[in-house]
C-alpha cells in the first residue's frame, strides 16, 4: 500500500493543492462578500467601515471597498494556475496586514481574537505557492 501511495506522490500533491486552493479561494471569497455584500454572516460596507474607522484606517468607505475587491480577485485568481503565485502574494500580503491591524499585541489567544487564524492562513498560501513553484521548475 506505502509502494502505490510514494509512486502517485504527484498525484497526492496535485489533489492536496487543489483541496487547499479551493478551501483558500472560498475564504478570501466569503471574506470579501461579507465585507461588500454582508454575505456569509458579514457586517456589509456600513458596519465594517466603522470597524475599519475604529482601526485607524481613513477613509474607511474606500478603504472597505478596496479590501472587499482585493479579496474577491485574490480568490479567483488562486485558482487559476497563470496568477497563482501573484495572488498568493497578494493574500499573504493582506492577512499580514491584517493581522498587524487587527491583532496588535495578541499573539495566541484561543478566544478566536488572536494571530492564530492570519499565521494558519499565510502558511498555507505559502504551501500552495510552493507547490506551484516547484510544479513550474520540475521540467
Amino acid at each position: 500500500m506505502l509502494e502505490k501511495i510514494k509512486g502517485n506522490s504527484n498525484l497526492l500533491q496535485k489533489i492536496s493543492r487543489l483541496s487547499l486552493t479551493i478551501l483558500i479561494a472560498f475564504v478570501m471569497l466569503s471574506h470579501g462578500t461579507q465585507k461588500l455584500f454582508g454575505w456569509f454572516g458579514g457586517m456589509g460596507i456600513e458596519k465594517t467601515a466603522e470597524v475599519f474607522a475604529n482601526l485607524g484606517l481613513i477613509p474607511a468607505h474606500p478603504l472597505v471597498i478596496l479590501a472587499g475587491v482585493l479579496e474577491l480577485i485574490f480568490a479567483i485568481g488562486i485558482l487559476i494556475p497563470k496568477t497563482r503565485i501573484l495572488s498568493g502574494m497578494g493574500i499573504i500580503f493582506f492577512m499580514t496586514f491584517a493581522g498587524i491591524r487587527s491583532y496588535e499585541g495578541k499573539w495566541f489567544q484561543f478566544s478566536g481574537y488572536g494571530w492564530e487564524f492570519a499565521i494558519l492562513f499565510i502558511l498555507s498560501i505559502f504551501a500552495i505557492i510552493t507547490l506551484q513553484f516547484n510544479d513550474r521548475t520540475r521540467y
